[in-house]
C-alpha cells in the first residue's frame, strides 16, 4: 500500500507533466503581488493578487500537499478544462508554484478568476434590498445554466451551497465543483453540518458500507439548486435561525423545508419546491429547471395563429402567432483572462468561451463614442470594410525560369556574380566583364546582381544610388527602368517627378516588366503622372492577371469589387480572391474572409469568415489579428469572448497599431474584457490623439466634455472637436455643432450649430441627420422648413428601428420607443403606426390599448394599410375601442379586396367563425386557398384543416396530410405537431408511431407544450418508444407546474392511479379541482 508521500508524488508528477506538456498554464509566482487574504480553510488559503503590477486581479488559492488535497486539485483542473466554456463558471487560468525552502518542496496555487462581490451568501446580505424579481430570476437562471453545463459534460458538483457560488460584477460564478466535499471529509476543522440544508437528504442514510451508500448524482445538484433558489428569493441562509445539527438533519429527511416567502411568484416557488422533493425521480432535471427559469425571464407573447385567435400585424409584414418570440439572453461580461501568448489566444482549443450575445455593431471606422447626451454606451466597431490593396507586392517568383537545368546554370552564374561583386569595387567593370554572358543570362539575373551590388555598398548615398540605376536604365538593363521609375515616383536621390516615373514604367511595361505593368495600372487608376483613366487601369491589370500574375489577379478582384474601370461584379471578385488566397496571398485571404462575413459574391457565412481570419491571424497578419479581435468582441462567427478581444487588442497595440490602441482605450473605458479603468482609457486615447489619430482626437474631446478619466474641460473639448472636424471627422463635427448649440466651451451660436450639423448629416452621420430634422422643424439656426424636417424624421424612425431590432447597435426597446415617438409626433406615418404597435404590446413603454388604437386610426386615415389591418383587429377584440365585429369584418373585407394577403387570410377566418358576418365555410375555404397559394403559412395550415374536417370542401385526409407535411418541412412548429398527430393516429397516412414519437421529441425540445404533453403520453403508453411511466410522470409533472391545464388534469390521473408515482388521492383531488375551475380544453391528444 502506498504511503502518503508516494501518493502525493504521483499527483505532483501529474501537475509537473501537465505544465511541461502545455496542458496547464504555469505562471511565475514572482509575477503576482499579494493584495490581501480573502478566504481560507482546511485546503489552504485564498488571496487576492494582481499580475505583473497591472490592473489584472486574480485569486490565488493555495493547496496543502496532502494526497487527498492534491488528488482533488488534479481532478478540479481536469474538470475546469472541460467546463471552461460557460460564462457563469469561475475561470481557471492555470497554476503557479512557490518553492518552500523549509520543506524543500513546491507549494502549488490555483490561479482563478477573482469574484469582486464574494460569495452568494455575502452578496445577498449586502444587496438583497436592491434586487427586484427580474434580478433574482437572472441569478437563479445563471446558476442553473452553469450547473446544466457541467451536467452536460458529465460532471456532478456534489457540493452546491451559498459559499461555493460567487458573484462577480453582479453575475453568478460557480466555483469549487468536485473539490470542497472531499476536502471536508479529510479535515475535522470544517464543520460537518456546515452545508447541511443544501445536501440531498437521501444521502443522510449513508452507511459506512459503500455498497449501501446513496451516491450523490445530478438530481442531488437539482436539490441543492432548489434550496439556493429559495435563498435567492429570501436573502437568508436556509434555516438561519436553527442549529445545523442532527435534529435539523432528521427534520429535513422527514420533509421539513423552508417556508415560501410572501409575494414569491407562484411559478418560481413551484419550481424550487419541485427541485427539493425527497424522491429524486420527482425532481426535474437541470435542463427543465433552466427552461422554466428562461420562461419566467422571457415569457411567451400569445398573439394569433389559427382560426381560434386573432392577429396584430407588425411593421415587418409578418403575422405574430401563438409561437413564442424569444429574446436572446444578454450574457454578462467576464473578467480578464491572463494570456500572454498570442498563438494561445487565437487557439480556441485552449480558450473557448460559451458566450452569446448580439453581433451587430455600427459599420464605421474602428470605434464610435456616444453621439449625444442621451447615449450611454460605446461599442467596438469593425475594421474599415472597404476592400483594397494600397501597397502591391512584387512577387519575385514570377520571373524565375521554370527549367531546372537553366535554374542550376543561373544559380552557378549568381554565385560567380556575388563573388565578383565582393572583389570588384566598380560596377562598370562587372558589366564589361560579363557583357558576353548577359546575352545568355535572363534579364532577371542582370538586375539581380545589380541589386546585390547596391546592398553590398553599405556606405552608398541615395544620389549615387540613383545615378547607378539611371545609368543601368540608359543601357536598357531590364527592371532597371522600372526601378528608376520608382525612384522618380518617391523622390529617392532626386526630386519627385510623377510624369517621368509614368514614362519609365510605361517603357518597362512594354518590354515585359510585370512589376512595371502592375504599377502602371495604379498610375492610371489614381491619375498620377498621367490623366486618370480607370478603364485603362482595368485593361492593363486584366491583361497581367491573364498571365497568372498573382498580385494582378488580386487587384483585378478588387477592381470588380469596387467597380473600377468596369461594372461591379462581386461574383468575379470573390472567385479571384479565392483563387489568389489559395496561393497564399495574405491580402486575398483577408478579403475572402470579408466576403464571407458580408456575403459579397458568396452566401454569407460568418463562421467561415472567422476561420479564414483566424488562420491568417495565426500567421502574424496584423490586420487579421485586429479583425479577429473584433469578431471575438461581437461574436461574429464565434462565441463572444471579450477577454480574448481585449488581449488581442493589447498585443496588437504593442505593435503601434492605431486602431488596436484606440479599441484598447475603449475596453478600459467601458470595462470590456477587463476591469473598468477610465484613467487608463484617458491615457491611451490622449497619447494616440497627440500622435494625430483622428478618432482619438474626437474621443479625447468627448472625454474632456464628460470628464471621463480626467476633469471636465469644455474649452479643451471644443478645441479637439474643432481640430478633428477640420480633418473631416463626421462625428466630431456633429459634436462641434452640439457645442455651438449648447454653449459648450464656446459662446452659443445656433447658426454655426446648424452649419456643422448640416455638414455632418450630409456626410451620412445618422444622429446628425435626425438632429437636422429637429433644427428644420423648430427653425434653429435656419428658417422653419417642415418638408426638410419630414425627411429627417424618417432617419429618426429608422434609428428607432435599429434600436428595436439590434441593427448596428445593442437592442434597446426604451431608446427605440423614444425615437419612434419623436418621429411620430413630427408626423411621419410609419412611425405613427409603429408607435401604435409599441403601445399595443408594451415595447419600451407600458401597454396602452387606447393609445395604440388612436395611433392606428391616425395612420390608417393616411392610407397606411397595416394600420387599417390592426385597427380592424382592435374592433374585433374590443381592445382600445368598443368591440364591433361588423366594423372589423368591413375593414378586413376592404383590405382583402386590395389583395392584402393577411387580410385575405383573416377574412377567411371571419367567414369560418362567423365574426361580423354569417358563417360561410365555402368562402372561408376559397380565401384560405388564395392566401396559401401566395405563401401564407397560417392559411396553408388552415387549408389543411379544411381538408381534414371537410370545411367548405369534401373531406380528404390524404390531401390534408400532404399540405401539413409540406408546411412542416418549412419548420412550421404547429404543422410539425399536427404531422406527428397524423402519424400517431394514421390520418391520411399509415400509422407510424416511431415517427410520431420522434417528431414530438424534437418539437418538445423547443418548449412546445402540446408536444411535451404528447411525449409524456408516449412514454406512459409505450407509443413509439419503450414504456416508461416514471419518465411520463416527470414530463407531465414539469408541464403541470408551468400551468398547462391538460397536464394538470393528467397529473391528477397519475396520482389517482399511481402511474409513475405513489397513489396520492389528496393531490389528485386538488389537481382535478384546479382544472375544473379553469376548464379543460382537450386537443389533438393521442
Amino acid at each position: 500500500m502506498q504511503d502518503e508521500t508516494e501518493e502525493s508524488n504521483i499527483y505532483i508528477e501529474w501537475l509537473e507533466k501537465s505544465i511541461e506538456n502545455d496542458y496547464t498554464n504555469c505562471f511565475k509566482y514572482s509575477d503576482f503581488k499579494i493584495i490581501d487574504l480573502i478566504g481560507g480553510g482546511s485546503f489552504g488559503s485564498v488571496h487576492r493578487a494582481n499580475w505583473k503590477n497591472s490592473d489584472t486581479i486574480v485569486a490565488l488559492k493555495s493547496v496543502n500537499n496532502y494526497p487527498l488535497s492534491l488528488k482533488e486539485v488534479v481532478n478540479e483542473i481536469k474538470q475546469h478544462r472541460k467546463a471552461d466554456i460557460h460564462q457563469n463558471i469561475l475561470r481557471f487560468y492555470g497554476i503557479t508554484r512557490e518553492f518552500d525552502t523549509i520543506y524543500q518542496i513546491n507549494k502549488y496555487f490555483l490561479v482563478l478568476e477573482y469574484a469582486d462581490s464574494g460569495t452568494l451568501d455575502t452578496y445577498l446580505k449586502d444587496h438583497f434590498d436592491e434586487l427586484n424579481w427580474n434580478d433574482k430570476y437572472q441569478l437563479a437562471f445563471q446558476l442553473a445554466s452553469a450547473v446544466e453545463c457541467i451536467h452536460n459534460l458529465d460532471i456532478i458538483h456534489r457540493d452546491l451551497h451559498a459559499d461555493n457560488v460567487l458573484i462577480h460584477q453582479k453575475n453568478i460564478k460557480l466555483a469549487d465543483f468536485g473539490l470542497s466535499i472531499a476536502i471536508t471529509k479529510e479535515s475535522s476543522n470544517t464543520p460537518l453540518f456546515g452545508s447541511l440544508p443544501y445536501i440531498d437528504p437521501k444521502s443522510f442514510n449513508n452507511k459506512d458500507n459503500d455498497n449501501q451508500s446513496y451516491i450523490l448524482n445530478e438530481k442531488s445538484d437539482v436539490y441543492s439548486i432548489g434550496v439556493l433558489m429559495w435563498q435567492i428569493s429570501s436573502g437568508y441562509r436556509p434555516f438561519y435561525n436553527e442549529e445545523y445539527g442532527v435534529s435539523l438533519c432528521l427534520a429535513i429527511q422527514n420533509g421539513k423545508r423552508e417556508k415560501i416567502i410572501d409575494d414569491t411568484p407562484k411559478e418560481y416557488s413551484s419550481l424550487y419546491t419541485g427541485c427539493w422533493k425527497y424522491e429524486e425521480y420527482e425532481r426535474p432535471n437541470m435542463k427543465e429547471v433552466v427552461l422554466s427559469l428562461k420562461s419566467l425571464i422571457f415569457p411567451e407573447e400569445h398573439n394569433i395563429k389559427k382560426s381560434n385567435s386573432s392577429a396584430i400585424k407588425d411593421q415587418t409584414d409578418t403575422i405574430l402567432s401563438e409561437k413564442s418570440e424569444e429574446t436572446d439572453n444578454l450574457l454578462n461580461d467576464l473578467c480578464l483572462e491572463n494570456i500572454s501568448n498570442l498563438s494561445e489566444l487565437i487557439d480556441e482549443n485552449k480558450y473557448e468561451s460559451n458566450l452569446s450575445s448580439q453581433n451587430q455593431i455600427t459599420t464605421q471606422l474602428n470605434v464610435i463614442c456616444p453621439a449625444s447626451d442621451t447615449d450611454t454606451s460605446c461599442k467596438i466597431k469593425k475594421l474599415d470594410d472597404k476592400i483594397f490593396l494600397d501597397q502591391p507586392e512584387h512577387n519575385i517568383r514570377e520571373h524565375l525560369p521554370k527549367s531546372k537545368i537553366i535554374g542550376l546554370l543561373i544559380l552557378l552564374f549568381s554565385i560567380i556574380i556575388i563573388i565578383s561583386i565582393y572583389i570588384t569595387e566598380n560596377l562598370e567593370e562587372i558589366i564589361i566583364l560579363y557583357k558576353k554572358l548577359l546575352n545568355f543570362i535572363p534579364a532577371f539575373v542582370q538586375f539581380y546582381f545589380v541589386v546585390l551590388y547596391l546592398y553590398r555598398r553599405d556606405a552608398i548615398d541615395e544620389k549615387k544610388e540613383f545615378q547607378i540605376i539611371k545609368k543601368l536604365a540608359e543601357k536598357e538593363v531590364l527592371y532597371a527602368q522600372g526601378l528608376l521609375g520608382y525612384y522618380y515616383s518617391n523622390g529617392i536621390g532626386t526630386e519627385v517627378n510623377k510624369s517621368k516615373a509614368y514614362e519609365l514604367y510605361k517603357v518597362a511595361a512594354s518590354k515585359g516588366d510585370n512589376y512595371a505593368q502592375y504599377v502602371l495600372s495604379s498610375l492610371y487608376e489614381l491619375g498620377e503622372g498621367v490623366a486618370k483613366d480607370e478603364k485603362k487601369a482595368f485593361e492593363i491589370i486584366k491583361d497581367l492577371a491573364e498571365k497568372e500574375n498573382i498580385n494582378a489577379q488580386f487587384k483585378l478582384g478588387y477592381y470588380y469589387d469596387a467597380g473600377i474601370g468596369t461594372d461591379v461584379n462581386r461574383d468575379k471578385a470573390f472567385e479571384l480572391y479565392k483563387k489568389v488566397a489559395e496561393q497564399g496571398h495574405n491580402e486575398a485571404q483577408y478579403n475572402l474572409g470579408i466576403c464571407y462575413e458580408f456575403g459579397i459574391g458568396v452566401e454569407k457565412d460568418e463562421k467561415k469568415a472567422f476561420e479564414i481570419i483566424k488562420q491568417l491571424a495565426q500567421e502574424s497578419d496584423l490586420d487579421a489579428q485586429f479583425k479577429l479581435a473584433y469578431y471575438y468582441s461581437v461574436g461574429s462567427g464565434t462565441k463572444i469572448n471579450k477577454e480574448k478581444a481585449f488581449n488581442l487588442y493589447r498585443i496588437i497595440a504593442e505593435q503601434d497599431h492605431n486602431g488596436a490602441q484606440y479599441n484598447l482605450g475603449i475596453c478600459y473605458e467601458f470595462g470590456i474584457g477587463v476591469d473598468k479603468a477610465e484613467k487608463k482609457a484617458f491615457e491611451i486615447i490622449s497619447l494616440l490623439a497627440k500622435g494625430g489619430y483622428l478618432d482619438a482626437q474626437s474621443k479625447l474631446g468627448y472625454y474632456y466634455e464628460k470628464g471621463i478619466g480626467t476633469d471636465v474641460n469644455e474649452v479643451e473639448a471644443f478645441e479637439l472637436y474643432k481640430v478633428a472636424t477640420e480633418k473631416g471627422h463626421n462625428e466630431a463635427q456633429y459634436n462641434l455643432g452640439k457645442c455651438y448649440r449648447n454653449g459648450i466651451g464656446i459662446d452659443k451660436d445656433d447658426i454655426k450649430a446648424f452649419e456643422n450639423i448640416e455638414i455632418s448629416a450630409k456626410n451620412g452621420y445618422v444622429n446628425a441627420q435626425f438632429e437636422l430634422g429637429y433644427y428644420y422643424d423648430f427653425g434653429i439656426g435656419t428658417d422653419v422648413n417642415k418638408e426638410e424636417a419630414f425627411g429627417h424624421n424618417e432617419a429618426q424612425y429608422n434609428l428607432g428601428k435599429c434600436y428595436r431590432n439590434g441593427i448596428g447597435i445593442d437592442k434597446d426597446d426604451i431608446k427605440a420607443f423614444e425615437n419612434i415617438e419623436i418621429s411620430a409626433k413630427n408626423g411621419y406615418v410609419n412611425a405613427q403606426f409603429e408607435l401604435g404597435y409599441y403601445y399595443d404590446f408594451g415595447i419600451g413603454t407600458d401597454v396602452n390599448k387606447e393609445e395604440a388604437f388612436g395611433l392606428y386610426m391616425v395612420a390608417a386615415r393616411q392610407g397606411h394599410i397595416d394600420a387599417q389591418y390592426n385597427k380592424s383587429i382592435c374592433y374585433e377584440l374590443g381592445e382600445g375601442v368598443d368591440k364591433d365585429e361588423r366594423k372589423a369584418f368591413k375593414l378586413i373585407k376592404e383590405l382583402a379586396e386590395k389583395e392584402h394577403i393577411d387580410a385575405q387570410f383573416k377574412l377567411g377566418y371571419y367567414y369560418d367563425a362567423g365574426i361580423g358576418t354569417d358563417v360561410n365555410r365555402d368562402k372561408a375555404f376559397e380565401l384560405y386557398k388564395i392566401a396559401a397559394r401566395k405563401g401564407h403559412n397560417e392559411a396553408q395550415y388552415n387549408l389543411g384543416m379544411c381538408y381534414k374536417l371537410g370545411i367548405g370542401v369534401n373531406k380528404d385526409e390524404k390531401k390534408s396530410f400532404e399540405i401539413i407535411k409540406q408546411l412542416a418541412e418549412k419548420d412550421d412548429l404547429d404543422a410539425q405537431f399536427k404531422l406527428a398527430y397524423y402519424y400517431s393516429v394514421g390520418s391520411g397516412t399509415k400509422i407510424n408511431k416511431e415517427k410520431a414519437f420522434n417528431l414530438y421529441r424534437i418539437i418538445a425540445e423547443q418548449d412546445h407544450n402540446g408536444a411535451q404533453y404528447n411525449l409524456g403520453i408516449c412514454y406512459e403508453l409505450g407509443i413509439g418508444v419503450d414504456k416508461d411511466e416514471k419518465k411520463a410522470f416527470e414530463i407531465i409533472s414539469h408541464l403541470a407546474k408551468r400551468g398547462y391545464l391538460d397536464a394538470q388534469s393528467k397529473l391528477g390521473h397519475y396520482y389517482e392511479k399511481g402511474i409513475g408515482t405513489e397513489i396520492n388521492k389528496a393531490k389528485a383531488v386538488e389537481l382535478y379541482e384546479i382544472v375544473a375551475e379553469k376548464g379543460n380544453e382537450m386537443h389533438d391528444i393521442i
